[in-house]
Parts: structure tokens; sequence; C-alpha cells
């Protein structure tokens, strides 16, 4: 079953601990009885990877777990002594509730046991970031305090805290940890699709237990726009905007519109992301697809999107 840990080594950085060896092997054949499957929203083109990773481990079970050991001794080695604790919910008690909230709403689609570590950014290119780490069921999501200290405390809306933890939960669950490491493959930006779509499901949710007094065209309408105001806030912030309180969600709606009327004019991807103006497009078009409609357990109502048209427009975007 999934479980949100609330543990750890208190101010000093936490110790990852695997299974035996012997264990791990027995587990991780147990695992390979079926072959790792990927969650219903991953977008087409993230199979072949996962097939390669199945065989992979099936013929060095061992290679998973001495290769995400050395990922997680790079990732701590990165930290100074005491940058690293788990979330405590009286300094964050929003993360707290969101990462609760996260791990219980995804857990349909992976079965994992998640440890969230909030982490003191050294450097001004961690300040606002989120990570991940998994391997078989777990996952570890790395934080930036930044994102929660005092100055910060109005950025994210709940909903959009949500989103954030779960596009990260998104990468653990389509193994793209796994495949980055074992297969050694560079997945290129198109999976932060399926990352955002994971985020998405989860901030639905929310705003569907948050706002119960819209109904449910109105809380998903308004889901989109906390999705894509979490990307935007998040370039601000880099920017060095700090008046959160008067962030203008009217003016994103408008912006999203714009760019929904004419796709043509949107800006070239970075390295490795595409453009937030293209992730936000996907994001729309998922929400008025069957496919979110039936993940949040939704009967899917007239005029939504089939997972045919969705795909569809998806090819269109990733062409771009």
């Amino acid at each position: 079953m999934s479980e949100f840990v609330y543990a750890g080594t208190g101010q000093n950085i936490p110790k990852f601990c695997f299974p035996s060896l012997y264990d791990f092997v027995q587990r991780t054949r147990e695992e390979l009885q079926k072959p790792l499957s990927l969650p219903e929203y991953a977008i087409a083109g993230e199979a072949e990877p996962v097939k390669k990773v199945s065989d992979i481990i099936h013929d060095e079970p061992y290679k998973l777990r001495d290769t995400v050991n050395i990922a997680l001794e790079q990732f701590s080695n990165n930290f100074q002594s005491g940058s690293l604790r788990p979330v405590p919910y009286r300094e964050y008690p929003t993360l707290y509730r969101a990462a609760q909230f996260t791990v219980q709403t995804e857990k349909k689609f992976a079965d994992l046991d998640v440890l969230i570590q909030i982490y003191r950014a050294k450097s001004k290119g961690d300040l606002y970031q989120a990570q991940a780490i998994s391997y078989l069921n777990k996952a570890w999501l790395f934080i930036s305090e930044h994102l929660f200290m005092q100055s910060n405390t109005d950025m994210l809306r709940d909903e959009e805290i949500c989103f954030v933890l779960g596009h990260e939960l998104g990468h653990a669950q389509c193994r793209h940890t796994v495949i980055r490491l074992l297969a050694d493959k560079d997945l290129g930006s198109n999976v932060e699709y399926s990352a955002d779509r994971a985020g998405m499901i989860v901030c639905a949710k929310r705003a569907l237990a948050l706002h119960p007094e819209m109904d449910t065209r109105q809380a998903l309408g308004r889901a989109v726009l906390y999705c894509v105001a979490a990307l935007d806030k998040l370039g601000l912030a880099y920017k060095g905007h700090t008046n959160w309180k008067d962030y203008d969600y009217d003016a994103l709606e408008q912006k999203l519109q714009t760019w929904l009327d004419d796709p043509g004019k949107l800006p070239a991807d970075s390295a490795t992301h595409p453009c937030d103006e293209r992730r936000a497009l996907a994001l729309y078009h998922f929400s008025q697809s069957e496919m979110l409609w039936r993940l949040l357990d939704l009967t899917p109502e007239g005029g939504l999107l089939t997972d045919s048209q969705l795909r569809h427009f998806m090819n269109t975007l990733l062409k771009k």
C-alpha cells in the first residue's frame, strides 16, 4: 500500500536503506513476473524504454539497486550536513497536507512508498526545485525549502503545490528515473507532458474537494489555471518576483486563451523542457478529455475529447 512517510534523521542527511541483496533480488524477480507497466495517463512513446529497462532488470537484477544507490549518494553529496530533513508539519502545514493528499490520490496509478524531504538549496538554480528519485515501489521527493520560506508562503496555492508534487511523482510512476539510470537514455523533454498529467490529476482532485460549490467543468477549469499558474510562478520566482498576493489569475486566463487561439506562435522549447505555453495547451486539452474524467472516477459527459482525439492532439503538439 502506498505510504507517505513522515520520518527521517532530523538535521542529518538521511540514510537510504535498501533491502539485503538476497531480498532485493527476490523482490525484483517477483516484480518481473509481470512486465513493468505504465500508468494510463502516460503519453505515447514511453512504452519502448520501459520494456528495455524491464529486460535489463530481468538479466541483472542487482544493477537497479546499485545504480539507484549511487544516484542517491550523488544527490546527498550535493548538500551540506543538516540541509535535508523531513517535512515538519508545524513549519510547513500546507506542504504536509498537500503531500499526504498527493500520495493518497496517486496510489491508484502506482504502488509507491514515498519519502518526502525538504532541502536547503545552496545555489540559485536549486531555489525553486522539486526532484524525484525512484526504483521499483520506492520514491524519494526532494523539495526546495525556499518555496515555503517566510517570504514565499503565499507563492503557491494548495492546489498548485499538489500539481508540483504530483508532477514529480508522475516521473517516478512512469519509471523515468530508472530509464535514465539503467537504459542510459536521454528521454528528452516529452516526458514532462506525462508528469504534467499526473500533476493535473492531483490538482483537479484537490480543486474538486476544496470547491464543492463549483460544478465539475468549472472546477476542472480552475484546476487547469492552477497548473499553468504553478509553471508561471516558478518562472517568475527565478526572475525575482515576490508579490504573490497580487498574482493576476485573470490575466493568465487571457494568455491561455490567446495560446489556444493561435498555437502556431508558441515559442521554441528549451533543451530540457517544453515551453510553458505548449505545456499549458497540453494540460488544457487533457482537462477536456474523457481520460481525465475516467481517471478521476467521474462519468464522462458529452463533448469531451476521446482517447484517440487526445492522442492526435498530442502527436500534433509533439511535432512542433
